[in-house]
């Protein structure tokens, strides 16, 4: 089979370039495969030649970076960024497939609007079209912004639900729940082939022990640490878990947040840590975390606590393809995908979101669990995962289904 990804923005802070990356390399093993995208990071993530082909456009002028950087400072810069290179990379890619035949194309990271008014102008040729979906977020109550972007969610679910009956053969999400949400939100019809494939990442070639990983990041604590790690939006629920924090703060533990800032600023959440009293309690990094750092903070964690609120409409990304992959046992909210899983998969303990109460009752449980029990819930989660490899056969397995 040939196929064509398309990646507007492969080098966005982010999964995107370690996603991309490994995803087609091992897809280019078991098919034909191109990229197409602003600007290549493959060489980062992957050591070996790659299995695919890389179309770079216009060799990379359209890089993310400098969007990147700006993000916190001039957030209006950052989204005029991301509308850039939805329009500008899938426009060139929409053209490319016209003297380039593909019997599918996927398309990744995007506006949705924009999207699908470039798929009703140029999408005429014969490729099967599949678009990924990550957050069922279409209905007015299900986005958690302001109201003038209710109000653009609700426009680009129009167009982009109308797009899917004209120009959309099949659309793949992070997990059932998403799928189920997105046909309601959508009104997808069954001529579209829906796709279910969970995140994932290959595991860790090496293991540090605790203590080493705790001084690679000069810890100087043996206690027990709670790790919330990841970009800092509003959904993830942090306030919450200060709170938390602050009602068991008597006892002897530490919890690290790492993570770049999204939707605050580090004066807000420093006042919260302050109103809290629980500065001496915390770990704090406020900033993106480094690839290669990301195992010291995994290693470091005896827990891995996911406080995401009731808007949540993420996938299980920051489950699977972390604290699984470093066999974690997870402290998660009732939402999204994410309950579900943990819950049915016996990853570790589930409570209702924006509870904090909750929260902190399941914080101080986890201290007195067994270690041989938690364990037994990181176990449970690493076979939860997908490994690279086996997200490319599901992958194409799906391709199958929609190119019949």
């Amino acid at each position: 089979m040939k196929i064509l990804f398309i990646q507007p923005t492969m080098d966005k802070r982010g999964h995107y370039g370690v996603y991309t990356s490994n995803l087609c390399q091992e897809l280019g093993k078991i098919s034909e495969l191109t990229l197409f995208t602003n600007k290549s990071v493959v060489s980062k993530y992957i050591s070996e030649t790659p299995s695919f082909e890389i179309v770079e456009y216009k060799n990379g002028k359209y890089g993310f970076e400098k969007f990147d950087e700006k993000k916190n400072k001039i957030p209006f810069y950052y989204t005029f960024g991301y509308l850039r290179n939805s329009f500008i990379i899938i426009r060139a890619a929409l053209k490319y497939i016209r003297k380039n035949k593909y019997d599918l194309i996927q398309i990744f990271d995007t506006e949705y609007s924009i999207l699908s008014l470039l798929l009703l102008f140029y999408g005429s040729s014969s490729s099967k079209v599949v678009v990924h979906i990550s957050a069922p977020n279409f209905a007015y109550n299900e986005y958690n912004g302001p109201f003038i972007l209710k109000l653009y969610k609700m426009l680009q679910r129009n167009i982009l639900a109308y797009c899917i009956k004209k120009r959309v053969n099949g659309i793949n999400s992070l997990g059932e729940y998403h799928r189920e949400m997105l046909i309601k939100q959508l009104e997808i019809p069954e001529s579209i082939a829906m796709g279910v494939i969970y995140d994932g990442a290959d595991f860790q070639k090496i293991e540090y022990t605790q203590e080493i990983a705790r001084n690679k990041l000069n810890i100087d604590y043996k206690g027990f640490v709670f790790l919330f790690f990841g970009i800092l939006r509003r959904d993830k629920g942090i306030e919450y878990l200060l709170e938390a924090v602050s009602i068991i703060k008597d006892l002897d533990f530490k919890i690290i947040i790492a993570g770049a800032l999204f939707d605050y600023k580090e004066a807000e959440l420093q006042a919260l840590i302050s109103k809290y009293g629980i500065k001496d309690k915390l770990i704090v990094k406020f900033e993106y975390i480094k690839d290669e750092e990301i195992p010291y903070y995994f290693f470091s964690a005896d827990v891995v606590v996911f406080p995401y609120i009731k808007k949540y409409r993420g996938g299980s990304g920051p489950l699977l393809k972390q604290a699984a992959i470093y066999k974690k046992p997870v402290l998660v909210t009732a939402v999204s995908e994410m309950g579900r899983l943990v819950k049915s998969r016996n990853m570790g303990i589930v409570v209702t979101s924006e509870n904090v109460t909750a929260l902190a009752d399941a914080m101080k449980g986890y201290m007195q669990i067994p270690r041989e029990k938690r364990q037994q819930y990181g176990e449970n989660a690493s076979k939860t995962a997908n490994t690279w490899k086996s997200m490319a056969q599901k992958y194409l397995n799906y391709f199958e289904i929609v190119v019949k």
